[in-house]
């Protein structure tokens, strides 16, 4: 036989081997074995943000030894503040993206932290900084030409806070081919799972600085180069679009992210945390203004409203539906950040009311270190100090509350995915939604006020395919207490909350 005439069997084999593999012979199985180098997927969980300054040796190990307790606790997705060379001790003023700062740790103890991670089911998202560069840094050094300026070609600092540093122009072609191939190089060097995306709104005042600068050309081409890699990876942004400090109100202004983003941190409904003093605490959003260089004007969230006990249950469920979303994309929802106060300090009545809300509203929880465990301290006055946040000896009884939330929002599809509906009827004032997923059904009922509330939720049982007559079992998922109600005794169902109270009811109509 000749060899062209050998070669085109061999290749006729394979394929119809490929194409038909035959059937198993007696006694023999053929189970489907993944293979070696199969993507890992990454799971849009409970995140965990955490700064390796919190730590009391700042190190990558420190990090990859939380992960049997990140687990434990339900965490999917760890998002790490920035790691690289920075100027002082400002993490986010960044000299040199591809240098680790030795503080942290080498390249090996990153690769070896994400390897970690992934053994215990989380991702790791690394800290995307694209708006600002400081005087000092290589790309000021290097690149001036790479910064944005206005229509008389003077180069213009960071909008709208200038001490940050010098304005990245991201439309520019070399500015955009630079961060592209660093998107790339840590996805695909160190197997990170993709970026948490910083402050990717406008970084320049529309008013000076002529054309249009966004940053949706560059996410666009990030998100091409790390799906190329890893068809996983994932951006989550900090802002929901590029006109967030323009000076309309980030709920008005559309999510244009959510195309290039699988999440993104929801301030629209939750905004900053701030204040000073007990009593004094607010969730708020900067805007609307005249003059944005001023941030004379902040707007309560409807988180303020809540926090507050000033929201109706309704007044929540639509401010939520009026929230712009495009793509189906997720929001990332949090009651502090590393750029607020801490919850334990400014609201320790309602934190784990706050928390709740968090994990049973739409969207993905955010639990910032720390949190878990009652630290108080405000973030960058850890910082600051060289402190470290006791997580081994910290509020334990809070930790066990967010890890039985989070189970409770990880075996509950209406908590991940479904819709949201207000059941509150009547009585006192308080927060009662129904989420639905299929035949998965859950209440979330949350007292803010400091008195004991009693209320009646209407539940609409035609949703959840019962007549009157029909009984279903009603389980509280914190306290695992089940009771038998009927369709007619969840039309007018009782409820009563302790002061800052809240309960968790999952409905199982009987068949």
């Amino acid at each position: 036989m000749k060899p062209k005439s050998l070669r085109l069997i061999r290749i006729l084999t394979l394929v119809v081997l490929m194409l038909f593999p035959g059937k198993a012979r007696p006694g023999e199985t053929r189970e489907a074995k993944p293979e070696a180098n199969a993507p890992r997927q990454v799971e849009l969980g409970p995140i965990y943000e955490v700064s390796l300054e919190y730590f009391p040796h700042h190190s990558f190990n420190e990090l990859a030894e939380q992960m049997p307790r990140l687990e434990k606790l339900g965490i999917k997705i760890i998002y790490l503040l920035p790691i690289w060379d920075c100027l002082g001790s400002q993490q986010y003023l960044i000299a040199d993206y591809y240098k680790i700062n030795p503080r942290y740790g080498t390249a090996a103890d990153l690769k070896a932290l994400v390897a970690t991670a992934h053994r215990h089911g989380i991702s790791v998202l690394l800290d995307f900084v694209t708006s600002i560069t400081y005087e000092g840094s290589s790309i000021s050094a290097l690149h001036p030409d790479w910064y944005i300026h206005d229509a008389d070609g003077k180069p213009q600092h960071y909008f709208p806070f200038p001490v940050f540093g010098w304005a990245l122009d991201c439309t520019n072609p070399h500015v955009i081919a630079y961060f592209t191939e660093l998107a790339r190089h840590y996805v695909e060097e160190f197997d990170t799972d993709g970026w948490r995306v910083d402050s990717p709104a406008n970084n320049y005042d529309p008013k000076i600085v002529p054309g249009d600068h966004t940053r949706t050309q560059l996410l666009r081409s990030v998100k091409a180069a790390i799906a190329k890699v890893k068809p996983s990876a994932i951006l989550i942004a900090e802002n929901t679009g590029p006109e967030w400090c323009t000076g309309k109100l980030p709920i008005d202004t559309p999510p244009l992210f959510d195309e290039m983003c699988e999440a993104a941190y929801n301030y629209p409904i939750c905004g900053f945390m701030g204040g000073s003093t007990p009593g004094d605490y607010h969730y708020v959003v900067p805007g609307p203004w005249d003059n944005p260089k001023t941030f004379q004007s902040w707007t309560p969230t409807i988180l303020e409203s809540v926090v507050h006990n000033r929201a109706t249950s309704r007044e929540f469920v639509d401010t939520l539906k009026r929230e712009p979303i495009l793509y189906n994309r997720l929001r990332a929802n949090f009651t502090e950040n590393h750029d607020t106060a801490r919850v334990s300090a400014g609201f320790p009545d309602q934190h784990r009311a706050l928390f709740l809300l968090m994990a049973t509203m739409p969207g993905l929880p955010v639990v910032h270190a720390g949190e878990e465990v009652g630290e108080k301290t405000h973030p960058q006055a850890t910082t600051a100090a060289n402190q470290a946040i006791d997580f081994q000896g910290g509020d334990k009884d809070l930790e066990a509350f967010y890890e039985r939330v989070l189970e409770i929002h990880a075996a509950n599809a209406a908590l991940r995915q479904g819709d949201i509906q207000d059941v509150w009827k009547q009585g006192d004032n308080a927060i009662v939604f129904l989420r639905s997923s299929g035949g998965n059904h859950v209440i979330a009922a949350l007292n803010f006020g400091a008195k004991a509330a009693h209320c009646v939720l209407d539940i609409p049982i035609e949703k959840l395919g019962m007549e009157m007559a029909s009984r279903c079992n009603l389980t509280d998922e914190l306290n695992n207490a089940n009771s038998k109600v009927t369709g007619k005794d969840l039309r007018n169902l009782d409820l009563t909350l302790k002061p800052f109270g809240y309960t968790v009811l999952a409905i199982a109509p009987i068949r």
